[in-house]
């Protein structure tokens, strides 16, 4: 089991900050979070959190910079996304705290808000590294986007 930790260790040092107590959580399989304060802390926003696993020798983030509320969500339903019962693209909006899951992973969502999630996503992936910082500006684009 130490050589497993160290092994974990190493790779994760400097990615998470506090690797030593991260390298022993992940080392038993299970899943680590972190959370900032009420103020911004390294790569974290305040009031918000990051979840990580070691899976197939490889630190794999779950989610980053998420509400802590969604955190808890996400760590909670993590088995069942990778089982396939909740939907990849649900998973994947309710990560980048979609507006469009709001009622929850478990929720039964319709082919065309399915369609409606892949859309808004693509849009997102599209303008990424064009934002012009002006949330308002950059929203009109993708929605722009969506509807051409």
């Amino acid at each position: 089991m130490n050589e497993i930790i160290k092994k974990i260790e190493e790779e994760i040092k400097g990615i998470i900050p506090q690797y030593h107590h991260a390298a022993k959580i992940l080392a038993t399989g299970a899943i680590y979070t972190r959370t900032a304060p009420q103020y911004n802390y390294r790569d974290l926003v305040a009031n918000r959190g990051a979840a990580y696993i070691w899976e197939d020798n490889q630190l794999i983030t779950v989610a980053h910079n998420i509400t802590t509320h969604r955190l808890c969500n996400v760590v909670c339903a993590y088995h069942d996304w990778k089982k396939g019962i909740i939907p990849i693209i649900v998973w994947e909006n309710y990560i980048t705290n979609g507006y469009n899951t709001r009622r929850g992973l478990y929720a039964s969502y319709t082919e065309a808000q399915i369609e409606k999630m892949k859309n808004i996503g693509r849009s997102h992936a599209d303008w990424a590294g064009n934002e012009t910082g002006i949330s308002s500006v950059d929203h009109r684009v993708r929605v722009a986007m969506r509807n051409n």
